[in-house]
């Protein structure tokens, strides 16, 4: 048993002794005991379903966020990885699974499994812990703060190197805290004063000392809800633009205590609020990092959700899928594949199976749609909220799955950020850059006089004369519904649809007075892609007026083909389907 001695009043933990002194004597806590360690996740939502559940769909995420990890040590600037897409998506479902290797086998990496078995992974969600940084100087200390209450979290009733660590149960508490143990208070003072890159190696001692181990590798940080930081603070960057020095962010000015020797990994999520990547790039290079809908992974994904919910459902026979297949499909379809509309879905699939609901097709999207727009309110308000100038060029971009290199940037013919869109939950990260709107699902539970939808409808054909802009957007049930003949109408319809669209938009994004594009600058398709670009360059079009839908066969050689795509749809046998006038 240790003694110590203070001047001060008598407590529960000290004894006055005749001289007036306080007696502070320090309990024996027993060693810790690695074997007793699980690794936790305190500040995240503690779902019974994560464990049963499997990552599915982040394979190239996950190999990307490796590659960086094992990259950043050679790198002159600090790597941070963000993950920046919208609601919905499963980010955090992500960083628990990658913090706890419950992965893929074959992307499972040493770097994170040492972590897990010596107490380094930490994370933290800003969203539920909304005052833990409010200044500068809560900047400056989040990372020894948040390392503080891990360590006393780990090692909790136990010894290590001496001091009898107490947990501290609130985060914002750790600053102001004092426990029951002399020595213990002395190290909470002594690291109070510890900067970032310190408090690590003080992490890694102590980790050290109580895992029995020689690691030297960093803690891991896994920070979740971090759109919450990108509030500008008073503090000038070392970044410039346009000879501007430009002031950090608290998320700009929070990664880069990081950018020290050590360099530990750090893997951050949030929702696109359009600053989280418009940060400080002098001392850190953030490595920029999207979800997208699970678009081949949904069936698994649907499977497992029933096995899980069949478990937790044992007081009822099971509910099988066999015998529900196109209802499925067409849930899955009105999802979108969003991982939480896709888990949306489901459990209103479950739960009216379960109570034996007749599988009506039109009764279960009913239902999953009143479920959809409790979680994306922002839909139903789409039309109330953009003017309808908006919203027609929005489903135009969206419909052809126009590229957006920059987020910042307006979507075309508006002056609206895709990050607005983005945040608001109006649009999704889909693959290639390009942007996913739920069409069926909006045009469904949008709440707007009948007549908005019918001027919205109404504009784009008159931004491109002829086109129905529903043509873009092809429902499950729609294209279940079609024969082979239709199918083939219905894919040369979205073809040419598509093209004019995209004509269109590229002739309001550019300088281009001529009317004439190439193909390579209508497809946006890169020299890179040579065998492509070398055919397709040799041509130029014109497509200024639209679609024509003759009403009589037009051939290739008839005298005036004029600045149209002409669809011969309207004629059952027609030589040619579709005619694209060019020049060379």
């Amino acid at each position: 048993m240790k003694t110590f001695l203070e001047i001060g009043n008598a407590n529960d933990q000290s004894t006055l002794n005749s001289k007036g002194l306080v007696l502070d004597m320090d309990v024996d806590m027993p060693s810790f005991q690695r074997s007793n360690y699980t690794l936790e996740f305190p500040f995240f939502e503690n779902k019974d379903s994560d464990n049963h559940i499997d990552i599915l769909g982040r394979d190239d995420v996950i190999k990307r966020i490796n590659s960086i990890m094992h990259n950043r040590l050679n790198k002159d600037k600090y790597w941070p990885v963000i993950i920046s897409t919208s609601r919905g998506m499963g980010k955090t479902f992500l960083l628990k699974k990658f913090g706890m290797q419950q992965i893929n086998e074959k992307l499972k990496t040493s770097l994170i499994e040492n972590a897990i078995t010596t107490g380094r992974i930490l994370s933290f969600d800003f969203a539920k812990q909304p005052i833990a940084i409010q200044n500068e100087e809560d900047v400056y200390s989040f990372f020894p703060r948040l390392m503080v209450f891990f360590l006393c979290r780990i090692f909790d009733g136990t010894q290590v190197d001496g001091i009898n660590f107490e947990k501290i149960i609130m985060f914002n508490n750790v600053t102001s805290f004092k426990g029951t143990q002399v020595r213990f208070n002395a190290w909470l003072l002594k690291v109070a004063r510890y900067g970032t890159e310190t408090m690590m190696k003080e992490y890694i001692r102590l980790t050290n000392i109580a895992f029995g181990v020689k690691e030297i590798a960093p803690p891991v940080f896994l920070l979740d809800e971090i759109q919450t930081l990108c509030r500008p603070t008073n503090l000038l960057s070392s970044f410039w633009i346009d000879g501007t020095p430009r002031n950090h962010s608290r998320l700009s000015l929070l990664l880069t205590q990081l950018a020290g020797n050590l360099k530990p990994v750090c893997i951050c999520t949030g929702t696109n609020s359009g600053n989280i990547i418009s940060i400080e790039k002098a001392a850190i290079l953030p490595q920029v990092l999207s979800l997208t809908p699970l678009v081949s992974e949904y069936g698994e994904f649907w499977t497992q959700l029933t096995a899980y919910s069949n478990r937790g459902s044992s007081q009822h026979s099971a509910i099988k899928m066999d015998a529900d297949e196109d209802l499925i499909n067409a849930l899955v379809y009105a999802s979108y594949q969003i991982p939480r509309l896709l888990w949306v879905a489901h459990s209103v699939w479950f739960d009216l199976r379960k109570q034996g609901t007749a599988s009506n097709r039109e009764y279960y999207i009913q239902a999953f749609e009143l479920e959809a727009i409790n979680y994306y309110g922002e839909m139903v308000q789409i039309l109330e909220t953009f003017t309808t100038e908006e919203v027609a060029h929005i489903l135009l971009a969206c419909g052809v799955h126009w590229t957006v290199k920059n987020e910042a940037s307006n979507v075309p013919g508006t002056t609206i950020p895709w990050v607005t869109l983005i945040q608001k939950s109006v649009v999704f990260p889909y693959l290639d850059g390009c942007y996913l709107f739920p069409f069926t699902l909006v045009w469904r539970v949008a709440r707007s006089p009948h007549t908005l939808k019918e001027e919205v409808i109404k504009r784009c054909a008159q931004l491109i004369p002829n086109l129905d802009v529903r043509d873009l957007f092809i429902s499950f049930d729609t294209l279940c519904s079609w024969e082979n003949y239709n199918l083939g109408v219905g894919y040369e319809t979205l073809f040419s649809s598509s093209l004019a669209v995209k004509y269109y938009l590229r002739s309001i994004s550019t300088e281009n007075t001529s009317g004439y594009f190439s193909f390579p600058a209508i497809y946006d398709i890169s020299h890179s892609d040579e065998a492509t670009f070398s055919i397709m360059s040799d041509y130029e079009v014109n497509f200024s007026h639209g679609i024509s839908l003759p009403t009589h066969e037009v051939f290739t050689n008839a005298d005036d083909l004029g600045f149209t795509i002409v669809n011969n749809r309207n004629i059952h046998d027609a030589h040619h389907d579709l005619i694209l006038p060019a020049r060379t």
